[in-house]
């Protein structure tokens, strides 16, 4: 699970639902004890709101006693702190790992296969997606989560920067595009995180368009060809112009002068 990976086996789904799998040591059931409790509080956190969930809640969800939890964790902030790097470690890793794809070769390519690595990892596991990336924590955590989350943010920052060397990203501040991109995929993440849209959905696909739209990313041979028709249209006007002047040229001509004529005193200049 998306859980499982996010910054070193965030939740081990396989020893929660199947405690055999760890051994009767004590260092065995601390693990596992420690797995319940990281999983109860991710739940609740994202369900209930971290300052409406309780460490007494949390201990009955897990099924252990709220004395247990000050055993791994200092105190509930420290808990929510823990999941909360996890989760943008693993967001991290994710656009790490794509960068170094050799299948996705252009920035447009990287970007597009993060969107849809967050896109598959929110409904695989909402939680740790909604509790790393769409909830509002500012307030609650700490100076080793704020690294953290900048840490994914320059990853995000590395591709936009390789798009601009790479002449396909318009100029302006590489943290201020990779910032609108991760807006624009936000929106699609709590569609998908609230059970409204999937992955494959149009919703999610028009998204992604709108990121290919409005993007700091621009498709080199669409740019050649805009290039082209504006060349198309200068010339057009340049000719269109020259011909409007000749026109003119000849309308403002000056006219043969007329003498006129009369039977008496015969023609002569005006």
């Amino acid at each position: 699970m998306l859980g499982d990976e996010a910054a070193g086996k965030l939740v081990d789904s396989a020893t929660v639902l199947h405690p055999s799998h760890f051994s009767s040591s004590p260092a065995g059931a601390a693990e596992l004890t420690r797995q319940r409790l990281i999983r109860a509080a991710l739940e609740l956190f994202t369900t209930r709101g971290y300052h409406d969930t309780t460490t007494a809640q949390i201990a009955k969800k897990a099924g252990i006693a709220e004395g247990t939890i000050y055993r791994h964790f200092a105190s509930k902030q420290q808990l929510m702190n823990e999941l909360y790097r996890a989760a943008q470690r693993w967001a991290t890793k994710l656009v790490q790992e794509t960068a170094r794809d050799p299948e996705a070769r252009t920035a447009r390519a990287q970007l597009m296969a993060v969107a849809h690595g967050l896109f598959q990892g929110a409904a695989e596991d909402t939680a740790v997606v909604k509790l790393g990336l769409l909830e509002r924590l500012e307030a609650v955590i700490d100076d080793e989560s704020r690294k953290t989350a900048r840490e994914f943010r320059l990853a995000l920052e590395r591709i936009v920067a390789e798009g601009k060397a790479q002449g396909a990203v318009r100029t302006g501040a590489v943290e201020i595009w990779a910032g609108v991109w991760l807006a624009t995929i936000s929106h699609a993440l709590e569609k998908i995180v609230a059970g409204d849209w999937k992955p494959g959905d149009a919703g999610v696909r028009l998204v992604i368009l709108a990121c290919e739209r409005w993007a700091p990313l621009r498709d080199k041979t669409r740019q050649s060809l805009r290039g082209a028709h504006r060349s198309h249209v200068f010339r057009h006007d340049v000719i269109r112009t020259t011909q409007s002047l000749a026109a003119r040229k000849r309308v403002a001509a000056p006219r043969p002068r007329q003498f006129p004529c009369s039977r008496t005193a015969g023609c002569f200049p005006v």
